[in-house]
């Protein structure tokens, strides 16, 4: 089951790589950081 959060953290890093940078700026840091400390 981690795995599979792991590999979802990854996919929106990704997907967030394709979204406006302002759009992206709107994400709290704290949260973008959790996302790449925990995907795989």
């Amino acid at each position: 089951m981690e795995d599979n959060y792991a590999k979802a953290y990854k996919k929106v890093i990704e997907i967030l790589n394709f979204v406006p940078k302002e759009s992206v700026d709107k994400i709290p840091k704290a949260m973008i950081d959790t996302f790449k400390a925990k995907m795989d």
